[in-house]
C-alpha cells in the first residue's frame, strides 16, 4: 500500500494535488522535494529487490576454492549453526552411475558425533504414462534399479545434481533450513521417497491443514517441516529396511517444484525456520554465498602463488563444509605409537575455538546429547573448558567423570590429566588430588617400562628426558616419520620443538608439504584443518592446553580477523620457497624466546614476525626452556 501511495504521488502535478481538499496547501518546492524523495525511495526498493534476485557474480576469495572429485553416497546436510546451514554440498564435481546418489540427506543439529541422518529424500522421474493407482512397491523397485548417471556440480553456496536425462535438482540453504528445486526436462511425474536413516526415528509425515506442508516428528524434540510449492497428486507409505517411509508423487510441467526443509526442536519452530528462507533459488543461493564469504574472509593471506591460494582457501572451506566428523583413531602403525590417545591429531575443534567460537557451544551441546561419551569427547570438553567456554562446565564434568578407562597407559593418563584440570577449575580439590595421584602412578609406569611411548602430549618433558639424550629421541622420531604417508598429517612433524630441535620441525613440515598428500584429501575436515594451521605457521600439538607449536609460515603475511574487531597478523619475513628456516622471531614487538604461542595471545590480537632464512639456526629455540610447556616443567605452576 505505501509503495502504491508513493508511486501515485509521483505522477500528480501540483495543480492536481491542490484539488484534494483534505490536503493542506503545500509549498511547490516542498512538493517537488517530496516527489524526488519518493522516486529515490522507490528506486532503492527496486534495487534491493533486484539485488536479491540477481546472481552474485563477484565470488571474492571463494574463487580460489577448487572443486573436489571425491564421491559420496549422499548429499549430506546439517541443521547446526554452521555458515552454510542445512546443506553441505560442495564444491565438487563427479560423474557416477549409482542409485546411492539418489539420496539427499539431512542431519540432526545435535548428535554431532553420530552417524544418524534423520531425514532422507530420494527423487525419481516417472514418465507421463504413470498411473495414480500404481503400486508403491513398483515405484520403489524402479528407484532402486534405475541406476541413473548422476552428475554432481557444486559451488560454495549451491549444488546441482543431474539424474540421467530427465531430472535436475538444485540445492542451497540458510542456517537450519534447505531449499530444493526439482526440474523435469519433459512433462511427467516426480516421485519422492521421504523417510529416516535410522529405525529409532521411523515415523511418517504428518499432514497439516495446509496441503503444501508436511511435518516429520523424529523424536520428542527433533522435527522437520517440509513445505512444497504445489500439492502432491498421491501419497502412500512403504516399509524400507524396517523403516516406514512416505512416497509423494507430483505432476510436473515446465515449472519447477520447490521444497523448503526446516529443522528445529518443535513443529512450529521448524516451520518458522523454513519460512525464513527466500522465495527463489537465486535469493537463497546469494545468502549462502555471502555467508561463505564471511567465513573465507576471516583469514587474508599474501602470496604470489596461485596454487598456494587455491590450496589454503579450499582447505579453509572444507573445515566448515562438513565439520561433524567424529574424531577417527590414529591409523599410525608401529609399537611406539600404538598407545596413542586416539584423537590428538584432531585440530578442527581447535581451529573453531579461534575462528568461530560460536560453533564450540553448539558442538559441546551435541556431544553432551550423545548416548555415550568417549575419550575424544573428554579431550574436546577439556579444551573448550580450559579455553574459556565454561557455560556447560559442571554438566560436562559430571558426564566425563563417568568415562571408562581404556586400559592403555597413555590414553588413561590423558584422561586423568583432563579430569584433573577441570576438577581444579571446578574447585573440586579432593577429586583433583585423586586424579593427580593416579596420573603420577601411570607416569612411573612410563619410566620403568622398556617400551617407552614417544608421545605423551601433556608431559613431553617427561618423554624427552626419559631417553638418554635429546639426540636419541630425535633419531627415533626421524626414523618413525614417513613423510610419504598420510599418517603424518597430524602432530608428528611438530614434536622436534619439544626436544629443542625446532629447525628439524621446520624441515619435516616442508617435507610433508612438498609430498603433497594433504592436497589430495582437503575434503576431509581434519586434513583441511591441518593444512590451514600448517600454512599459517603453527599447530595445536596438544589442543586442550591452548598451546600452538610454531612451524613454518607459508605466507609473507597472513591476517586472522576476529568478530571482536581485532586481528592477529603473522609475518614470514623474507619467506620465499628456499627460505623456510626460522632465524629469529618477535611477538608483540618483543623477542619471541619460545617455540610456541598461546591461545589468548592469538585471539587478543597483535603481531608475530618470523624472520626466515635458507639455513638452519641450530641454536634458535634449542633450550628445553624454549620448548612448549610440560607437566614436568619445574615452573609448571
Amino acid at each position: 500500500m505505501k509503495y502504491a501511495i508513493v508511486y501515485s504521488c509521483m505522477h500528480l502535478s501540483p495543480a492536481e494535488v491542490r484539488h484534494f481538499h483534505y490536503i493542506d496547501p503545500i509549498n511547490l518546492q516542498t512538493f517537488n522535494f517530496m516527489r524526488l524523495y519518493g522516486a529515490i525511495l522507490l528506486m532503492a526498493i527496486l534495487a534491493c529487490q533486484n539485488q536479491k534476485n540477481s546472481p552474485i557474480t563477484d565470488q571474492g576469495l571463494l574463487e580460489y576454492i577448487i572443486p573436489s572429485s571425491y564421491q559420496d553416497s549422499t548429499i549430506s546436510a546439517l541443521s547446526a549453526s554452521v555458515p552454510f546451514g542445512a546443506v553441505a554440498v560442495g564444491p565438487r564435481r563427479v560423474q557416477i552411475q549409482s542409485n546411492n546418489l539418489n539420496v539427499i540427506g539431512h542431519l540432526k543439529g545435535n548428535y554431532y558425533g553420530s552417524k544418524m541422518r534423520d531425514l532422507k529424500i530420494a527423487p525419481l522421474f516417472l514418465s507421463a504414462n504413470y498411473q495414480e493407482n500404481q503400486d508403491p512397491e513398483a515405484i520403489m523397485r524402479n528407484l532402486m534399479t534405475s541406476n541413473p548417471t548422476v552428475m554432481v556440480d557444486s559451488k560454495p553456496g549451491s549444488c546441482t545434481l543431474r539424474y540421467g536425462a530427465e531430472l535436475e535438482v538444485e540445492l542451497s540453504a540458510a542456517s537450519s533450513a534447505a531449499f530444493h528445486q526439482y526440474t523435469l526436462d519433459e512433462e511427467g511425474y516426480l516421485a519422492m521417497v521421504i523417510g529416516t536413516f535410522d529405525q529409532h526415528g521411523s515415523t511418517h509425515l504428518q499432514v497439516e491443514e495446509n496441503p503444501l506442508q508436511f511435518n516429520l516428528q523424529v523424536d520428542a524434540d527433533q522435527c522437520f517441516s517440509l513445505q512444497f510449492s504445489q500439492p502432491s497428486v498421491k501419497r502412500d507409505q512403504l516399509m524400507i529396511d524396517s523403516i516406514l517411509c512416505d512416497i509423494l508423487v507430483f505432476e510436473m510441467d515446465e515449472n519447477p517444484l520447490q521444497l523448503k526443509v526446516g529443522y528445529a526442536h518443535t513443529v512450529e519452530a521448524a516451520a518458522l525456520t523454513a519460512d525464513t528462507l527466500g522465495s527463489s533459488m537465486t535469493e537463497v543461493r546469494n545468502a549462502a554465498i555471502l555467508a561463505w564469504q564471511d567465513v573465507i574472509n576471516s583469514i587474508e593471506v599474501n602470496t604470489p602463488s596461485q596454487e598456494l591460494l587455491n590450496e589454503f582457501y579450499t582447505a579453509l572451506y572444507y573445515c566448515y563444509h562438513f565439520p561433524v566428523r567424529n574424531p577417527q583413531r590414529s591409523r599410525t602403525a608401529g609399537h611406539h605409537f600404538k598407545k596413542f590417545p586416539p584423537d590428538f591429531e584432531e585440530s578442527l575443534f581447535s581451529l573453531f575455538t579461534i575462528l568461530s567460537p560460536e560453533l564450540i557451544s553448539d558442538m559441546v551441546a551435541s556431544y553432551l546429547a550423545a548416548d555415550s561419551l568417549t575419550e575424544s569427547h573428554v579431550s574436546a570438553f577439556t579444551e573448550a573448558y580450559l579455553k574459556g567456554f565454561r557455560e556447560e562446565g559442571s554438566q560436562m564434568y559430571d558426564r566425563i567423570s563417568e568415562v571408562n578407562l581404556t586400559g592403555e597407559l597413555v590414553t588413561d593418563a590423558h584422561l586423568y590429566w583432563c579430569l584433573s584440570q577441570i576438577a581444579l577449575l571446578q574447585n573440586d580439590l579432593t577429586r583433583y588430588a585423586e586424579y593427580v595421584e593416579a596420573l603420577g602412578s601411570l607416569e612411573d609406569q612410563f619410566l620403568s617400562g622398556d617400551d617407552r611411548p614417544v608421545f605423551v602430549p601433556f608431559d613431553m618433558r617427561l618423554v624427552v628426558t626419559s631417553f638418554e639424550t635429546t639426540g636419541l629421541y630425535d633419531t627415533l622420531l626421524t626414523e618413525f616419520i614417513d613423510t610419504k604417508s598420510g599418517d603424518v598429517l597430524n602432530h608428528l612433524p611438530y614434536l622436534f620443538n619439544h626436544s629443542g630441535s625446532a629447525w628439524k620441525t621446520q624441515e619435516k613440515v616442508i617435507e610433508v608439504l612438498n609430498a603433497g598428500l594433504h592436497s589430495q584429501r582437503l575434503h576431509e575436515s581434519q586434513v583441511a584443518a591441518w593444512t590451514v594451521f600448517t600454512h599459517l605457521g603453527f599447530y595445536p600439538v596438544h589442543p586442550p592446553e591452548g598451546v600452538y607449536v610454531i612451524g613454518v609460515p607459508s605466507f609473507t603475511r597472513a591476517e586472522i580477523h576476529f568478530d571482536t574487531g581485532t586481528s592477529f597478523i603473522l609475518r614470514g619475513r623474507f619467506r620465499i620457497p628456499e627460505n623456510f628456516y626460522v632465524q629469529v622471531g618477535t611477538l608483540q614487538e618483543e623477542p619471541l624466546t619460545r617455540s610456541y604461542v598461546r591461545q589468548y595471545e592469538i585471539v587478543e590480537g597483535g603481531e608475530m614476525i618470523l624472520e626466515m632464512g635458507p639455513v638452519p639456526n641450530y641454536l634458535h629455540w634449542s633450550d628445553l626452556e624454549a620448548a612448549p610447556p610440560s607437566l614436568s616443567d619445574p615452573d609448571i605452576e
